[in-house]
C-alpha cells in the first residue's frame, strides 16, 4: 500500500537518524561552534580551540567576540562546550575569588580529544601567586607546556568603554594567552598581541594585531604537530600575561600601577 511504504520509510529515516546521533562523540554533541568562517565538522588546518564558559556573568556576545578574534588572528577553528560551575577546590576565601593555577588544573582534562586548545572564560575575578605577592590578582593565566588557558572579564570592566569595550579586551588576552599556549612569549613591539601588560589592562587599547616576528611564529606553528606547545622554558607563562596588581581587597576601587 502507498500510505503505509510512505509511513515506512519515514519511520527508517527517523532510526537512521537517532542512530547517527548515537555516535556522535559528546564532545560534538555539547559544543557550539563560532561564526568564525569555518564550520566544527569542515576539515581544517587551523588550531582547534575550545572554549570552556566557567560560572555566569558570561553573555552570549562575549563568548562569540572571543571566538570571532581566535579566528581572525589565528585561523582558530573555535567551538564553545557547554557551561560549568567554578570549582569549589580553586575558591579562595580570604579574597573571594578563583585561583587561576588551579583554574588550569581543572580545565585540562575537560578538552575533547578533537581539540588542540581549551580556554576557560569566566566573569569571576582571577588570581594567582607572583614572586612575594601571595594571590596577585590577573586577567589571563596560560601554560606554555600545557594546552590550556583561562581569561577573566572581572578586571577588563574598569575604565573600559562600556560593555563593548570590556569586550574588546576580553577578545585580546584569550588571543594573548592561547598565542602563549603556542609557544609565544612576551613581546617588547609596541601594539603586538603579545605585548606584557605590566599591571595595566588598559594597555589593550594599543594592542591591534601581532608584529611581524610574532605573526612569523605563528605561521611556523601551523605546520607543527602537535600545534605548538615548543617552548618549554617554564611550566606556565610568568602571570605577567595580561596580569594587574591587586594590593586591596574585594569591591574596593583597584588603582593601575
Amino acid at each position: 500500500m502507498e500510505g503505509s511504504g510512505s509511513a515506512r520509510f519515514v519511520l527508517r529515516a527517523i532510526l537512521l537518524h537517532a542512530i547517527l546521533a548515537l555516535c556522535l562523540p559528546l564532545g560534538a554533541v555539547a559544543a557550539s561552534s563560532v561564526n568564525s568562517g569555518m564550520s566544527a565538522a569542515a576539515p581544517s588546518d587551523g588550531v582547534v580551540v575550545y572554549l570552556q564558559p566557567l560560572g555566569d556573568g558570561l553573555s552570549a556576545e562575549d563568548l562569540d567576540a572571543v571566538g570571532q578574534a581566535l579566528g581572525a588572528e589565528l585561523g582558530a577553528v573555535v567551538r564553545i562546550l557547554a557551561p560549568r560551575p567554578l570549582p569549589a577546590s580553586a575558591y579562595y576565601p580570604p579574597r573571594g575569588r578563583f585561583r587561576a593555577e588551579k583554574l588550569l588544573d581543572f580545565l585540562e582534562p575537560l578538552l575533547p580529544i578533537d581539540g588542540d586548545r581549551i580556554l576557560g572564560v569566566t566573569a569571576r575575578d582571577i588570581s594567582t601567586t607572583r614572586g612575594s605577592n601571595a594571590d596577585w590578582g590577573l586577567v589571563g593565566l596560560a601554560s606554555y607546556t600545557r594546552p590550556v588557558g583561562v581569561v577573566s572579564k572581572f578586571r577588563c570592566l574598569r575604565g573600559a568603554a562600556g560593555s563593548a569595550g570590556a569586550r574588546a579586551r576580553l577578545s585580546k588576552i584569550a588571543v594573548h594567552e592561547i598565542g602563549h599556549t603556542l609557544g609565544l612569549e612576551h613581546c617588547e613591539a609596541a601594539g603586538c598581541l603579545m605585548q606584557d601588560a605590566r599591571g595595566r589592562v588598559s594597555i589593550c587599547e594599543q594592542m591591534t594585531s601581532f608584529c611581524p616576528r610574532c605573526r612569523d611564529r605563528m605561521d611556523a606553528v601551523a605546520g607543527e604537530d602537535p600545534p605548538g606547545l615548543a617552548n618549554t622554558t617554564g611550566a606556565q607563562s610568568p602571570n605577567g600575561p595580561m596580569s594587574l596588581t591587586d594590593p586591596i581587597g574585594p569591591g574596593s576601587p583597584l588603582p593601575e600601577r
